[in-house]
């Protein structure tokens, strides 16, 4: 993973500022299509978002099985699809039609994908308190980074209080210093190529630059939004740039590939 783990608020903090400017521009793209009521304006669109998140919940809507859908579900909804460009004509959709109180089958079928994968995000969680080091926050502490992330990405903040609670890392139950159990004077790996999407808003740019920098590795940057993946048969730029590095690594200059739909993202 080219996350940088170093320092756990500060990578939470980037990645929220991320997804706000990928909020930013999806909306702007939704203005632009007309795909969605939101503004192009940045303040007129969190502000018709939260207008949105708060009748979700103050009012969820129904879906066929008679489940509630609210305002967690279209957040959780919003995060996922944010990061695929090709999923935005489906997230307009859902704003669409959650302004209209409507749940289509698409849409339903969207929200029930969305909570399957919170099995996946349980699992990256774990995985981040056992590589993160351990650290108690106070309650000041704790209130204050929670403003910070809410700061950074207010879209799917509307009018709630901040909990106090501790975050989930915070109750794991194993306790080490990270510093102290990484090796030391390891021998770094060569012939490593790093692929990423200029605007991902889950792992930013910014933290595979930096592992580029720190491995002496060539970065392969997708110009677009989007969560890389290689070989994958989605871009044969892509495809055919990580294919090259396998077949000689020796080479070590940063490539750029377009992202797909690139032209209708700026």
């Amino acid at each position: 993973d080219i996350d940088d783990l170093n320092d756990n608020f500060s990578w939470k903090l980037r990645q929220a500022h991320s997804y706000q400017e990928t909020f930013d521009r999806f909306a702007a793209w939704c203005a632009r299509t007309k795909s969605c009521p939101l503004s192009s304006d940045r303040n007129q669109a969190i502000h018709q978002f939260h207008q949105l998140l708060l009748k979700l919940h103050n009012s969820p809507l129904t879906d066929s099985r008679g489940e509630s859908i609210s305002s967690d579900d279209l957040i959780s909804l919003t995060t996922e699809l944010l990061l695929w460009r090709s999923s935005w004509p489906t997230l307009a959709t859902a704003v669409r039609q959650f302004s209209q109180g409507i749940v289509s089958n698409e849409i339903e079928t969207a929200l029930n994908s969305s909570i399957a994968s919170e099995k996946v995000s349980d699992a990256l969680g774990v995985i981040l308190c056992v590589d993160q080091s351990d650290e108690q926050l106070s309650q000041e502490q704790r209130k204050s980074r929670k403003k910070a992330l809410a700061d950074a990405f207010p879209a799917v903040n509307f009018e709630r209080e901040q909990s106090d609670l501790p975050e989930f890392c915070e109750l794991w139950p194993i306790h080490r210093d990270l510093q102290q159990t990484r090796l030391k004077n390891t021998v770094l790996p060569s012939g490593l190529l790093f692929v990423a999407h200029k605007y991902d808003p889950t792992t930013p740019w910014i933290n595979a630059r930096k592992m580029a920098d720190k491995f002496s590795a060539p970065l392969l940057t997708i110009n677009g939004d989007g969560h890389t993946l290689a070989l994958a048969g989605t871009n044969l730029c892509v495809d055919e740039a990580v294919v090259r590095h396998l077949l000689f690594p020796g080479k070590s200059e940063d490539i750029t590939c377009q992202g797909s739909g690139t032209g209708d993202t700026n």
